[in-house]
């Protein structure tokens, strides 16, 4: 069994492209027409879905998030060598600074 999970989002390409930009992950797969792209993470899918997908795949079920500033209920880590540079990276690539803080197990970064 492998892991992969989804998330959603308005713009498909643009967060394949962030993450290409800000992490060096290259996409392994996109259908524009359908939506989704997946990038493989050592082995994890990350799949990037439209919203509109979500709809599609789960009816009455999926739920978008309500376009305000707030975050979701989901975070995604990627442990790295690097956090500081790592940092930089993704906020060069378009990210925005959510947290740079020391951690039990060395330094944690956020962004959003």
């Amino acid at each position: 069994m492998k892991f992969a999970t989804v998330i959603y989002t308005q713009d498909v390409r643009s967060v394949l492209e962030f993450y290409q930009r800000a992490f060096g992950i290259a996409t392994r797969f996109c259908d524009d027409a359908y939506k989704y792209g997946e990038l493989d993470i050592d082995g994890a899918i990350l799949g990037i879905a439209s919203h509109s997908l979500g709809e599609l795949v789960m009816p009455d079920a999926y739920h978008a998030p309500d376009g305000g500033n707030r975050g979701t209920s989901i975070e995604i880590s990627f442990i790295i060598e690097d956090v500081t540079q790592a940092f930089e990276q993704a906020l060069a690539a378009g990210s925005w600074r959510s947290r740079m803080a020391p951690a039990y197990a060395g330094r944690v970064a956020g962004i959003r």
